[in-house]
């Protein structure tokens, strides 16, 4: 073999040798970032659960200061249950069942002015929320204003807003009962009617499950 042909041999090898390098390093940085991929995934993967978590136990922790400011107001307590329910309302602005308990631990403290306010809030989160639309028409008729109170009332679907209860059993309904208003919403959610609507109560369900109404 000439210098010449044993240059060119060495020349080939060494492309060859370089070349498997070139693809092994190749291979390398690939197996890399594959085991990168995985190691990161995993980590996002728990960071999730983890999120998850975090987010079940600030639930539950919500519902137990909620359920514990409603029974202070069951028991009478409502200054006590509003200033809980007043910070939990703040820190939770978009949840409307509690500015409902708070609005209604502020009737407890015949504080109209404050509770119109949370009612009203709760009215912008769920226009559907007929509780708190009953509530700030029982503030309307305490306030003297009968018609706001009948227009309010109007807005509620037949046997919403547990307005039977509060038409049959509520004493601040009962000085207007030959009002023409009221004698109407008392006939469209079953009152002083003809037939049997326990199948149409059973039907009608608030839409939100976590209200939690204070007084009956």
């Amino acid at each position: 073999m000439s210098q010449r042909q044993h240059w060119i041999v060495a020349g080939a090898f060494l492309l060859v040798t370089v070349g498997s390098i070139s693809l092994m390093v190749k291979k390398g940085i690939e197996s890399g970032k594959a085991s990168a991929k995985v190691e990161q995934d995993e980590i996002d993967r728990k960071a999730l659960l983890a999120e998850q978590e975090a987010k079940r136990i600030a639930r539950n922790k919500l519902r137990r200061d909620m359920q514990n400011a409603i029974a202070l107001a069951r028991q009478g307590q409502f200054a006590q249950a509003s200033a809980m329910l007043q910070i939990l309302a703040e820190n939770n602005p978009n949840k409307s069942s509690l500015w409902l308990n708070l609005g209604l631990a502020q009737v407890g403290e015949q504080k109209d002015a404050a509770a119109k306010v949370s009612f009203q809030k709760v009215v912008k989160l769920d226009a559907e929320d007929y509780d708190a639309i009953a509530e700030l028409a029982n503030i309307e008729k305490r306030g003297g204003k009968l018609g706001a109170a009948l227009a309010l009332l109007n807005k509620i679907p037949a046997y919403g807003g547990r307005m039977k209860h509060r038409l049959k059993h509520d004493p601040l309904w009962q000085d207007v009962l030959d009002n023409d208003g009221v004698k109407a919403l008392r006939k469209k959610h079953g009152l002083d009617a003809v037939g049997d609507t326990s199948e149409r109560l059973k039907d009608a369900r608030k839409k939100n499950p976590d209200a939690v109404i204070i007084k009956p």
